[in-house]
C-alpha cells in the first residue's frame, strides 16, 4: 500500500513537470513549421503560465507579427524588452509594427534602439513600412546612426588621421631628384589605406595601413617586389604620423624600423624613414622623400 502511494504521487509530479515541457516541444514544433496561428496560441497558453517566459513571450510576439497583428505583436516586444530579452531583431520588428499602426513616437523610438544595436541603414532606407517616415529629420539621424555603425571608418575622426597621405604624388629627395611616384587610395569604406610605389627605377612595393581598434593604434604592413617586409604601428604625435616597428630582409635579418609621416602647410607630406642595426641605440636614415601632388609640381 505504502509503494503504491509513493509510485502515485511519483507519477503526478512527473505529469506536472512534464505539462509544460510538452507544451513548450509542441509550441517550438508549430513555430519552426510555420503555423503562425497555432503557435501564436500554444505560446499564449504558455505565457500565460509562464509570465516571465522571455523566449516564449518573444515567440507569441514573432508568431503574431508574422500574423500582421501589429497592435499585439507590438505589445508583446515590450514585454520582452521588459524582461531583458530585447534583441536587435525585436528592435526591428517592433519598430515595423509600430511604423504599420503609424505610431511615430513609439516607431522612432525602436528603430532607434534597432540602429544602435547595429541593423544596417539598408533595412531603414528599404523597409517599406517606414516609407512615410521618408522626409521625417528624426528617422534620418535615425539612419545616419546606423550608417555610423555599420560604416565606422567613413566619418569617424580616428580613421581619418591619416588622410593627409591620401591621393597621388610626385616624390623627391630633399635636393630635388625624382624618388618615384606613390598612388594612397581608401579602400573598404575608408577602413583600410592602400599604398602603391614605383621608384624611379622600377621597384614597386604596396602597403596596407589600418587603424586597430584595439591595439588604439595605426598598423602598417609593407611588402616590395623584393620580398622585404616591414611592418610597424603607432600614431599621431606632434602632428606627423610615427609608426614603430622592424623591416625583414629575404635573408631573413631583423632590423629596428621607423617611420616618420608629417604634413606640412603647403600641402606636401615629408617622409623619413629610419632604420637601426643596434635594435634602436642607434639610427640611420633609410629615406628622406617629399611628397607633392602633379598638379602642386606644374605651379
Amino acid at each position: 500500500m505504502r509503494s503504491h502511494l509513493i509510485i502515485g504521487v511519483f507519477l503526478a509530479c512527473t505529469l506536472i513537470t512534464a505539462g509544460p515541457v510538452r507544451a513548450a516541444g509542441d509550441a517550438d514544433q508549430l513555430f519552426q513549421a510555420k503555423k503562425w496561428q497555432e503557435a501564436a496560441t500554444a505560446y499564449q497558453a504558455i505565457v500565460q503560465a509562464e509570465p516571465k517566459n522571455a523566449q516564449a513571450r518573444e515567440r507569441l510576439a514573432t508568431s503574431q507579427f508574422r500574423l500582421e497583428q501589429w497592435q499585439a505583436a507590438l505589445s508583446n516586444f515590450g514585454e520582452v524588452e521588459k524582461l531583458g530579452g530585447g534583441s536587435p531583431v525585436v528592435y526591428a520588428r517592433a519598430g515595423i509594427a509600430a511604423a504599420k499602426l503609424k505610431q511615430e513616437k513609439n516607431t522612432l523610438r525602436w528603430a532607434r534602439l534597432a540602429a544602435e544595436a547595429g541593423f544596417p541603414p539598408g533595412f531603414f532606407s528599404n523597409q517599406e513600412a517606414f516609407a512615410w517616415l521618408k522626409d521625417n529629420a528624426d528617422f534620418q539621424a535615425v539612419i545616419a546612426t546606423a550608417e555610423q555603425k555599420a560604416f565606422p571608418c567613413r566619418s569617424g575622426a580616428v580613421w581619418r588621421q591619416f588622410d593627409f597621405w591620401l591621393g597621388e604624388w610626385k616624390v623627391s629627395t630633399p635636393d630635388g631628384r625624382h624618388a618615384g611616384d606613390n598612388r594612397i587610395e581608401k579602400s573598404l569604406e575608408g577602413c583600410l589605406l592602400i599604398e602603391n610605389w614605383t621608384s624611379q627605377s622600377g621597384s614597386s612595393g604596396k602597403s596596407v595601413n589600418y587603424y586597430d581598434p584595439a591595439l588604439k593604434k595605426w598598423v602598417q604592413v609593407w611588402i616590395d617586389a623584393g620580398g622585404g617586409v616591414i611592418r610597424a604601428e603607432g600614431g599621431l604625435e606632434d602632428g606627423a604620423m610615427k609608426l614603430y616597428g622592424h623591416r625583414h630582409t629575404v635573408e631573413g635579418e631583423k632590423l629596428a624600423y621607423r617611420m616618420t609621416f608629417t604634413p606640412e602647410k603647403d600641402g606636401s607630406v615629408h617622409q623619413l624613414l629610419e632604420e637601426s642595426p643596434d635594435d634602436g641605440k642607434t639610427w640611420e636614415l633609410s629615406f628622406d622623400g617629399i611628397y607633392r601632388h602633379p598638379e602642386a609640381e606644374k605651379k
